[in-house]
């Protein structure tokens, strides 16, 4: 149940994002989501109660096996406002410790 709500949770941000992007493109503003796998935090800490081996389970939800750093999701962050043309506004990127990162593209009409 958990898992379908974080889900339907994170399809309403994509969403969202995408038609935010749209209504302000004649505004020059860009719109970006930036979705990271599990990250390297202190919440992390706490879920697996400070011990290696559960936190390395939970590290093993993300594709590339290893729990994505604050430092990987602020350089996806940076990469976005940098001006680099391949992140187009209503971008969501997928944050993966070099794993994944990609973008989730609109469905075309």
């Amino acid at each position: 149940p958990e898992a379908v709500l974080l889900g339907a949770t994170q399809a309403g941000v994509i969403s969202m994002t995408q038609s935010v992007a749209t209504g302000f493109a004649g505004e020059n503003i860009k719109v970006f989501a930036v979705c990271p796998w599990l990250t390297d935090t202190p919440m992390v800490d706490r879920l697996a109660q400070h011990q290696a081996e559960a936190k390395g389970r939970l590290a093993g939800m993300n594709p590339s096996g290893v729990a994505a750093t604050p430092e990987d999701v602020a350089n996806v962050v940076l990469a976005m406002f940098s001006g680099d043309p391949s992140f187009q506004s209503g971008n969501a990127v997928l944050v993966d410790h070099g794993g994944v990162t990609q973008k989730i593209r609109p469905m075309s009409t």
